[in-house]
């Protein structure tokens, strides 16, 4: 089974609802929203968000990212 990462993420504003999201990142870059597949973005978004994701809980510094990417 692919890595996967499910941080809860709140969605702000009155109803204090949390949204939760998975992440794959093996294979191909794919973020579910809990009900449905969502769309992630064009190539050089994607390895950024990657990049964040394996990163997860640790501060990444731009010269990081754009030596990662």
């Amino acid at each position: 089974m692919p890595p996967t990462a499910s941080p809860g993420h709140s969605s702000g504003g009155e109803s204090g609802r949390t949204a939760s999201h998975r992440f794959t990142v093996l294979g191909p870059l794919r973020v579910h929203d809990g009900s449905a597949e969502m769309p992630v973005g064009a190539p050089p978004l994607q390895a950024v968000l990657a990049v964040l994701l394996l990163r997860a809980r640790t501060p990444v510094s731009a010269r990081e990212l754009i030596a990662a990417v």
